[in-house]
Protein backbone atom coordinates (compact mmCIF):
# COMPACT_ATOMS: atom_id res chain seq x y z
CA UNK A 1 0.00 0.00 0.00
CA UNK A 2 2.76 2.43 0.88
CA UNK A 3 4.67 2.04 -2.41
CA UNK A 4 1.49 2.79 -4.40
CA UNK A 5 0.98 6.07 -2.49
CA UNK A 6 4.62 6.99 -2.99
CA UNK A 7 4.37 6.18 -6.69
CA UNK A 8 1.27 8.36 -7.03
CA UNK A 9 2.96 11.22 -5.18
CA UNK A 10 6.05 10.90 -7.37
CA UNK A 11 3.99 10.96 -10.58
CA UNK A 12 2.04 14.02 -9.42
CA UNK A 13 5.29 15.74 -8.41
CA UNK A 14 6.77 15.05 -11.86
CA UNK A 15 3.61 16.41 -13.52
CA UNK A 16 3.83 19.58 -11.42
CA UNK A 17 7.48 20.05 -12.41
CA UNK A 18 6.63 19.57 -16.10
CA UNK A 19 3.77 22.09 -15.85
CA UNK A 20 6.10 24.63 -14.19
CA UNK A 21 8.63 24.15 -16.99
CA UNK A 22 5.93 24.67 -19.59
CA UNK A 23 4.72 27.82 -17.81
CA UNK A 24 8.27 29.18 -17.60
CA UNK A 25 8.85 28.57 -21.31
CA UNK A 26 5.53 30.31 -22.07
CA UNK A 27 6.55 33.26 -19.90
CA UNK A 28 9.88 33.45 -21.70
CA UNK A 29 8.07 33.38 -25.04
CA UNK A 30 5.72 36.17 -23.99
CA UNK A 31 8.62 38.23 -22.67
CA UNK A 32 10.31 38.16 -26.05
CA UNK A 33 10.58 41.74 -27.40
CA UNK A 34 8.88 40.99 -30.71
CA UNK A 35 5.83 39.53 -28.92
CA UNK A 36 5.39 42.35 -26.43
CA UNK A 37 2.05 43.29 -27.93
CA UNK A 38 0.60 40.00 -26.69
CA UNK A 39 1.08 41.14 -23.09
CA UNK A 40 -1.36 43.98 -23.67
CA UNK A 41 -4.67 42.72 -22.32
CA UNK A 42 -6.71 44.81 -24.74
CA UNK A 43 -4.97 43.34 -27.78
CA UNK A 44 -5.24 39.86 -26.35
CA UNK A 45 -8.94 40.27 -25.60
CA UNK A 46 -9.48 41.72 -29.08
CA UNK A 47 -7.76 38.76 -30.72
CA UNK A 48 -9.79 36.33 -28.63
CA UNK A 49 -12.96 38.24 -29.55
CA UNK A 50 -12.12 38.05 -33.26
CA UNK A 51 -11.41 34.34 -33.06
CA UNK A 52 -14.68 33.83 -31.23
CA UNK A 53 -16.73 35.87 -33.71
CA UNK A 54 -15.12 34.42 -36.85
CA UNK A 55 -15.15 30.75 -35.96
CA UNK A 56 -17.08 29.89 -32.80
CA UNK A 57 -20.13 32.15 -32.64
CA UNK A 58 -23.57 31.29 -34.02
CA UNK A 59 -23.06 34.12 -36.52
CA UNK A 60 -19.64 32.91 -37.62
CA UNK A 61 -18.03 33.45 -40.98
CA UNK A 62 -18.87 29.89 -42.02
CA UNK A 63 -22.58 30.38 -41.35
CA UNK A 64 -22.56 33.74 -43.16
CA UNK A 65 -21.01 32.06 -46.21
CA UNK A 66 -23.66 29.32 -46.19
CA UNK A 67 -26.40 31.93 -45.97
CA UNK A 68 -24.79 33.93 -48.79
CA UNK A 69 -24.78 30.84 -51.03
CA UNK A 70 -28.42 30.14 -50.17
CA UNK A 71 -29.42 33.73 -50.98
CA UNK A 72 -27.54 33.52 -54.30
CA UNK A 73 -29.32 30.27 -55.22
CA UNK A 74 -32.68 31.76 -54.27
CA UNK A 75 -32.04 34.82 -56.44
CA UNK A 76 -31.16 32.57 -59.38
CA UNK A 77 -34.38 30.63 -58.82
CA UNK A 78 -36.36 33.88 -58.72
CA UNK A 79 -34.85 34.97 -62.05
CA UNK A 80 -35.61 31.57 -63.57
CA UNK A 81 -39.23 31.66 -62.45
CA UNK A 82 -39.64 35.25 -63.66
CA UNK A 83 -38.44 34.23 -67.11
CA UNK A 84 -40.82 31.24 -67.07
CA UNK A 85 -43.69 33.54 -66.11
CA UNK A 86 -42.85 35.82 -69.04
CA UNK A 87 -42.81 32.85 -71.44
CA UNK A 88 -46.17 31.69 -70.12
CA UNK A 89 -47.66 35.19 -70.45
CA UNK A 90 -46.56 35.35 -74.08
CA UNK A 91 -48.03 31.90 -74.72
CA UNK A 92 -51.34 32.92 -73.11
CA UNK A 93 -51.49 36.07 -75.26
CA UNK A 94 -50.88 33.99 -78.39
CA UNK A 95 -53.49 31.44 -77.41
CA UNK A 96 -56.09 34.11 -76.67
CA UNK A 97 -55.48 35.96 -79.93
CA UNK A 98 -55.24 32.99 -82.34
CA UNK A 99 -57.91 30.24 -82.22
CA UNK A 100 -55.91 27.95 -84.53
CA UNK A 101 -52.98 28.12 -82.13
CA UNK A 102 -55.32 27.34 -79.22
CA UNK A 103 -56.63 24.28 -81.02
CA UNK A 104 -53.11 23.10 -81.87
CA UNK A 105 -51.99 23.60 -78.26
CA UNK A 106 -55.00 21.68 -76.93
CA UNK A 107 -54.38 18.82 -79.33
CA UNK A 108 -50.65 18.58 -78.61
CA UNK A 109 -50.66 19.08 -74.86
CA UNK A 110 -53.98 17.60 -73.76
CA UNK A 111 -54.77 15.20 -76.66
CA UNK A 112 -58.08 16.87 -77.45
CA UNK A 113 -59.89 15.55 -80.51
CA UNK A 114 -62.91 16.25 -82.60
CA UNK A 115 -65.85 13.88 -82.17
CA UNK A 116 -65.15 12.16 -85.49
CA UNK A 117 -61.42 11.64 -84.92
CA UNK A 118 -59.38 8.96 -83.23
CA UNK A 119 -56.01 9.66 -81.63
CA UNK A 120 -53.14 7.20 -81.69
CA UNK A 121 -50.09 8.02 -79.60
CA UNK A 122 -46.91 6.52 -80.98
CA UNK A 123 -43.90 6.41 -78.69
CA UNK A 124 -40.53 5.67 -80.23
CA UNK A 125 -38.03 3.66 -78.21
CA UNK A 126 -34.51 4.96 -78.29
Amino acid sequence: MLPRILLTALVSFICIIQMKKALNSLRMLLNHPSLGWMRNRYVLSGVLFLIWMLFLDTHSLKIHYKLYKEIRQTRKAIEFYKSEIEKDKKLIEQLESNPDMLERFAREQYYFKKPTEAIFIVELEE
